[in-house]
This record gives structure tokens, sequence and C-alpha cells, in this order.
């Protein structure tokens, strides 16, 4: 075996990750080089310095999934492989599709080499992303299907990086709902199999996301797709938060810490809520809020907008927001006393719109200590009528249940 780099690891600002892949294929190592930033990871396999393989591990856009969704296998043949290998990664996938000879030598090289692509292209997207070699044992070896020059693999991902950040500036967020545009019929519209397959799936109700999961193409391949029929204007691209301005219910999201707030949000609507914001006029200012749109396919709250002024909106912007609400949620942290004493002027708020009915959530950001909820309500002073709830701020279920407990109190 090629002597492996040692001690290989730092942050992507340091050195990045091509020159990382350049120095692996230079020094012929094999093991795994694992990749994170924040909740995100990934991992590159090697063997001799060449690249094997390699996925993201914290999305389900498995190669699996792709195989199954591009008509190669059947959830059967599916299962059945991955119960034979004992194994359920997209390499040991790829051997054992190999071995059966259920898919042709080079279309199984088309799709392992766009789906090494398609991952290494985000993990080089990440700014703050730390990286580890770990070299592998003596006498490992991985079953080789296709090996990729670790260079290349390195070239192809800046390359997708750098149509990605235009193909994303047209979408605008892969959160965005594609729909379908009215053609003229004596209008001629040619578009390729794979634009026909993206198509198929189009409906005014799946995101963009979404879309890559049901095309299996892969993230890059159906950005781009989609990308290409927006500009032809085969395709139009809706926000689904502007969508429900001023036409559906809507409840507001107070809390001391901005930070939790965005974690509600993030988990109780439908992905990056960031982009969707809404501009109130104070005076010359412009403030801006966060918007949320719906809980995931969660009945009736499935059409809620939710707002989320921060610490730094003015009370007069958030009684504004107060007239096109329909109740509140007031986020409250119990690892202490000082803690819920911080969301007592959102309390005091709530008393102040008095007509509108408000539940509290509360979370912990530690587990050593918390305060009970006993305690809270004596804190806050609440009223004996207002719900108290614990709250996983990460969980979708527990904030959409808090959300439709607002809902719920609406008269």
């Amino acid at each position: 075996m090629a002597e492996a780099p040692m001690d290989l690891k730092g942050r992507a600002q340091d050195l990045d990750l091509v020159a990382v892949l350049r120095l692996i294929k230079m020094s012929g190592g094999s093991g795994t080089l694992r990749c994170w930033s924040g909740r995100r990871s990934g991992r590159v396999l090697f063997h001799e310095g060449w690249v094997c393989y390699a996925e993201l591990d914290h999305i389900g856009r498995s190669f699996g999934s792709r195989l199954l969704k591009l008509g190669y296998l059947t959830g059967g043949q599916l299962a059945a492989l991955e119960s034979t290998e004992g194994r359920q990664d997209g390499l040991s996938l790829a051997v054992a599709v190999q071995k059966q000879e259920l898919l042709g030598g080079e279309e199984l090289e088309r799709l392992l080499e766009d789906q090494i692509a398609d991952s290494f292209f985000k993990m080089a997207e990440w700014e703050d992303a730390e990286y580890v070699f770990e070299p592998a044992h003596e006498g490992w070896g991985l079953p080789g299907v296709v090996r990729f020059d670790a260079e290349a693999v390195g070239l192809e991902g800046l390359r997708r990086l750098d149509e990605w950040g235009a193909m994303l500036g047209a979408l605008g967020s892969m959160e965005k709902v594609p729909h379908v545009q009215p053609v003229c019929s004596t209008d001629r519209v040619s578009l390729t199999p794979r634009e026909w397959r993206v198509l198929a799936h189009i409906d005014g109700r799946r995101d963009a996301l979404t879309l890559v999961e049901e095309s299996g193409l892969g993230l890059f391949e159906t950005t781009k797709l989609l990308t290409g029929m927006l500009q032809r204007g085969l395709i139009s691209i809706k926000d689904p938060a502007l969508e429900l301005l001023g036409q559906s219910m809507a409840i507001a999201l107070k809390g001391p810490i901005d930070v939790y707030n965005v974690m509600f949000l993030t988990s109780a609507g439908s992905g990056e809520v960031s982009n969707h914001l809404r501009v109130e006029k104070m005076g010359d200012e412009e403030v801006e809020v966060r918007i949320a749109a719906g809980i995931r396919d969660r009945g009736a709250a499935g059409s809620c907008l939710i707002y989320a002024p921060d610490s730094r909106t003015p009370h007069a912007v958030v009684r504004r927001l107060a007239l096109e609400t329909s109740g509140f949620v007031v986020l409250v942290n119990i690892n202490s006393r000082d803690a819920v004493m911080a969301s007592k002027p959102d309390i005091d708020l709530m008393g102040e719109i008095a007509d509108r009915p408000y539940a509290v959530a509360t979370y912990a950001s530690l587990t050593d200590e918390m305060v009970e909820e006993g305690q809270v309500r004596d804190l806050l002073q609440l009223d004996p009528k207002v719900p108290v709830v614990n709250c996983g701020l990460r969980d979708p279920e527990k904030t959409g249940e808090v959300v439709e407990l607002v809902i719920s109190l609406v008269p």
C-alpha cells in the first residue's frame, strides 16, 4: 500500500479541498476524507490516490434512490441488494449492481461520476468546512467499480461551483416552487428526455429541492435543467411565502434570542426562511421581518404564515404586524430564572395586544438545569388560561404542534 498523507486535517479556509484532493493523489493514499460544516457532512473514499466514491451524509438523496428514480432498479431489487451486501452505502451498492450486471458499465460509470461531482462541489461550497483524512489500515481495500482522477474531480467541482451561483441566483433558492407556463397551441416546444423527466414532476406544489429527489438526476443537473426552462419561459418560479401573503392565516413569533427564533422558523416552515423577508416602512427606514410559509403537510397549519420580528424590530412594527396576525407564539428559554425573565418584555407586549391569543413555548438550550412550568408561570405572571408547552426547536412535529395550538386558540 502506498504511503498515506499523515495528519492531513484542517480547515478549508487554510487549505481548500481541491488542494487536499491533490495531496492525497500525490501520496497515493487510501482511506476516507471526511468533511463537515455544522450539521452538514460528507466523505470521499480513496484507493491508492484515486477517488472511488463520494456522498453527503446529511441529506437523503442516496445513490440507491437515484437508481430507483431513474428506473434502473425496482424497490424490491434495491432492498434485496442492500440486504445481501449487509451495508447500505452507495459504493457497496454499485459493486453489487456491477456483479449482477444490472446496469451497463458505461452507464454505471457515468452515474458514479455524477454522484461524486454532485457531492464534492457541495462540500467545496462550505467556506467554514473542516476536514480530516483517515488513512486505511493495512490490508484495507475498496471494491473497485470505477476509479476517478482526484485532481479531475476537484476541477469539476470548481466548475460546478462557478455555475451553481448563477443558477441559484436565477431560481432564488431551492425552496422556490416551479410552475409550468401555458404554451400557445401554435408554439413548437422541443424538450430533451431529461427536461421531460423534470417537467413531469412539476405540479405547482413541489419545490426545486423536491424535484431533485423526484427526478433522480442529481442536484446540479436538475437545477441546470430548471434554470434553462426558466430562461426559455417554459416555467415560472414562485415563492410559497409570498404567495400566501394576504391570503391566509398568519401568526407571529416572539423571543429574546434571535438564533432560536430562526431555529423555530426553519423547523416549522418550509426551508430556508432567511430568504423570505417582508419589508416594513418606519419613516425613512426599512425594517425587515422574516417569514416562514406553513408547516410541512400539517393539515390546517399547512397554509399558515409565521412572522418573526427579531430583537431589533421596533415595537411599533410588531404592533402593526399584530393587526394582520391571528395569534402569537412566545419562546421562553427555561435554563435559568434569568433566561425565563428575558421573555418578560414579550409577555408584557402580549398584554398590550390583549385581543390576540398566544401560547408560551418553552425550550432548553442546555439540559443540566431547567425551570419548572409552575415557576415559569409565576415568574412571567401568566394568565392561567395561557397554555405553556415544551417545544423541541429542531423537531418539526413539535414546532408544528405549537403552531396548531395557537391556531386552535383563534376564535
